[in-house]
C-alpha cells in the first residue's frame, strides 16, 4: 500500500517539474465556456497555434528514445502543454513548449 502511495508521489512531482507551462490566459483560450462543437474545435486549433516545439521535431526526439518513429498527438493537462505517445510500445510525452522529455515509459 504505501509502495503505491511513493510511486503515485512520485509520478505527481514528475508532472509538477516538467519545464515551460502556458499561461492561465493562454490556457483559458483553450477551454472557452461554451461547448459549442464548433468553439471546442478552436480550443484545438488555439493548442496548435501556442506550441513552441514542431511535431517533427518532437518525433525526431521520440525516434531517439524510442528507435522508431511512434505516433504523437498533442495534448494539455493544466496549463502543461505536451505531445504523447499512441504507441504501447514505446509510452512517452514531450513538452510542447521547450522540448523536454517528460515521461518515459519502460
Amino acid at each position: 500500500m504505501t509502495a503505491k502511495i511513493l510511486i503515485s508521489l512520485l509520478l505527481c512531482s514528475v508532472w509538477i517539474e516538467a519545464g515551460e507551462r502556458m499561461t492561465p490566459d493562454e490556457h483559458r483560450l483553450i477551454h472557452p465556456t461554451n461547448k459549442k462543437p464548433s468553439l471546442q474545435q478552436k480550443g484545438r486549433q488555439k493548442m496548435h497555434t501556442l506550441h513552441k516545439i514542431d511535431e517533427n521535431e518532437a518525433k525526431k526526439i521520440a525516434t531517439k528514445l524510442c528507435g522508431f518513429s511512434p505516433r504523437l498527438t498533442l495534448r494539455h493537462r493544466g496549463t502543461l502543454l505536451f505531445y504523447r505517445s499512441t504507441d504501447t510500445r514505446c509510452p512517452l510525452s514531450i513538452n510542447a513548449l521547450d522540448g523536454t522529455v517528460i515521461e518515459v515509459g519502460p
